[in-house]
């Protein structure tokens, strides 16, 4: 399962619940403008969630304004979402393991968090021995293995720091 608006969504919700509006921001605090989503795709998102079972909408806060429904995990969502963090495999690219980190870094509880960070290494590093060599390799193919290589070895850094991140209160769970 690569990394979708649906499961972002419930992982942001596994920390608090919160307004659609709120998720989308909270999205953009986490990603940046490089995946910068629109709010109309968030309310979508939500939709479909509420529909499968995975969340909840409530009546909106009275501190909020327009009628804002709150979003909170239900029991399913929240067995999709740790099955999602945590469900790293030899298909999960770079790019997926990296994204899903920046989610579990901020609001993954501590067991789904350590097993998040578990399952990467072990993908990062069958990833590491499947492409070792360079032997034999010329060109573009040769450029292509060393980048992943290149990639694999600063992911395993990144991922061995990365609860150095964590919010303490949020890794207290």
């Amino acid at each position: 399962m690569t990394t979708t608006l649906e499961n972002t969504i419930l992982v942001l919700l596994g920390a608090r619940s919160g307004t659609a509006y709120e998720l989308h921001q909270r999205h953009t605090e986490i990603f940046g403008d490089d995946h910068r989503v629109d709010l109309q795709r968030v309310l979508g998102a939500v939709t479909r969630l509420e529909r499968s079972g995975h969340i909840t909408l409530r009546a909106p806060r009275p501190d909020v304004q327009r009628n804002r429904p709150l979003c909170t995990l239900t029991m399913a969502g929240r067995r999709r979402q740790r099955q999602w963090l945590m469900g790293i495999d030899a298909a999960t690219s770079g790019n997926d393991i990296y994204l899903r980190g920046l989610l579990a870094v901020e609001a993954a509880d501590p067991e789904t968090f350590e097993a998040y960070v578990h399952n990467s290494l072990v993908t990062v590093r069958q990833q590491q021995r499947s492409a070792t060599t360079l032997a034999g390799l010329f060109g573009a193919e040769r450029a292509r293995t060393a980048f992943e290589l290149e990639r694999a070895r600063a992911l395993t850094l990144w991922l061995h720091g990365l609860a150095a991140h964590r919010d303490p209160v949020a890794a207290c769970g």
